[in-house]
Order: structure tokens, then C-alpha cells, then sequence
């Protein structure tokens, strides 16, 4: 019955070629299941959005990620086209993990490659690496005009159904970081990020929609 529900709802999306209230197709819910399911796959698949060594060439990475086209495609289709968008989702605030400490240039990222989030805050602190750190997203409010960032609720077709595993794969909407959380120090840099976002948006000129109050409309120049 659920899966009758799932529709496109918006006509030829991005492209697709996909027409509105087209239920989602049997090939979109198989690749659904071997990327949550299998991890070996997954793994390998995920690699291919990725540069290895750092300098390979572009002819060496497409060659690589073609192995996996149908499956990156049917992905993409998935959760743009079927997923649900975060400005009418109920949950608001998704949790990745990263293996390791990274220098971010920005609060504002479009996560090109697959990235799996969890709703669950305590399953991505079990999944936590000792070196890592747990990101905490949420769409960007400059989003808010075309519905919020798309993602696909996993949660019902994996065999890890506990890890409530939401999956985003696009380049068109933009994931704003609210917090970075390194969980073996017990530390939480939210002030510190929102900060930083209200400096640069006085530094470029920028009217700030405070994205740290769960949808406070208060205005900042």
C-alpha cells in the first residue's frame, strides 16, 4: 500500500522524463535496497563520486563511476523525483557521520555523492568513528521557495529499519550545517558555526534568515 502512494508530483522533473503521479517503478525500489543493503556494494559505488588517488584524472573517474550509471541514475530518480521534500517532512533535522575531521569553507553544502543520514542522533553516535564527527543538517531556508532539499525515507525497505536511514543524492538544493558535534569529546559547536554564518553574511552584504531557531523568523542585516 505504500509504495502505491509513492508518486511523482511534479511533471518531466529536472528532466527525468518522468510525468507526474507516475508511481514509483519497480527499478527505483531495487536500487533503493541494494544501496541500503548491501554494504560491500555500497561501498564500492560510493567511491566512484570520489577522486582516488586525489590527483586522478576525469576520463579515469568517469570510466570508474560508469560501472555503476543505472544504479546512480535510478538513485537520483529515486529521490528526486519519489522522495519527499523537507519543507512539508515532519522531521526537520538529519544526523551524518563523517570518519574524520574535516575544514569547511561554508555552513552551505550540496552533498553531490549519495549521503545517507539518520533522524536518530543515537544511532549515528554508534556509528561515530573515535577520529570523527556527527553533522547536524537541515534544509536551507533558500530552499524553502522550491519545497526544501529532496531525500528518500529508507527506513521501510531496509534491513536496518532502527537506523531511520534518510538518503540524499542532489546538486540542485543546498543542506545547511546548524551543528558539528565531536561526540568522543562530548563537545557541540552550534554557537559557534551560527556565529560564523551571521559574520559572513554581514561580509558579503547578505540579508540572514536565522536557520538556528527551528523556523524563527527573525531577521538579521
Amino acid at each position: 500500500d505504500k509504495i502505491k502512494t509513492i508518486k511523482a508530483d511534479f511533471d518531466d522533473l529536472h528532466g527525468y522524463g518522468i510525468k507526474r503521479y507516475t508511481p514509483i517503478q519497480t527499478q527505483h525500489l531495487l536500487a533503493l535496497m541494494i544501496y541500503c543493503n548491501f554494504q560491500s556494494i555500497r561501498k564500492r559505488f560510493c567511491q566512484t563520486y570520489i577522486r582516488i588517488p586525489a590527483m586522478e584524472d576525469d576520463d579515469h573517474l568517469m570510466d570508474r563511476h560508469s560501472n555503476y550509471a543505472h544504479l546512480a541514475r535510478l538513485l537520483r530518480e529515486a529521490v528526486e523525483v519519489f522522495g519527499q521534500r523537507t519543507l512539508f517532512a515532519k522531521v526537520k533535522k538529519f544526523y551524518h557521520c563523517v570518519e574524520k575531521e574535516l575544514m569547511f569553507r561554508q555552513t552551505n553544502g550540496y552533498f553531490n555523492m549519495p549521503t545517507s543520514t539518520s533522524i536518530n542522533y543515537e544511532t549515528v553516535i554508534n556509528l561515530d568513528k573515535k577520529e570523527g564527527i556527527v553533522l547536524q543538517l537541515k534544509d536551507n531556508n533558500d530552499t524553502h521557495l522550491n519545497g526544501g532539499v529532496r531525500f528518500f525515507d529508507m527506513s521501510w525497505i531496509s534491513d536496518y529499519s532502527y537506523e531511520f536511514e534518510m538518503l540524499f543524492i542532489s546538486s540542485l538544493s543546498a543542506l545547511h550545517i546548524e551543528t558539528i558535534i565531536q561526540s568522543n569529546l562530548g563537545h557541540n559547536y552550534g554557537y559557534f558555526v551560527h556565529s560564523l554564518n551571521v559574520i559572513y553574511h554581514m561580509m558579503v552584504g547578505r540579508r540572514y534568515k536565522n536557520v538556528a531557531n527551528d523556523g524563527n523568523d527573525e531577521m538579521y542585516k
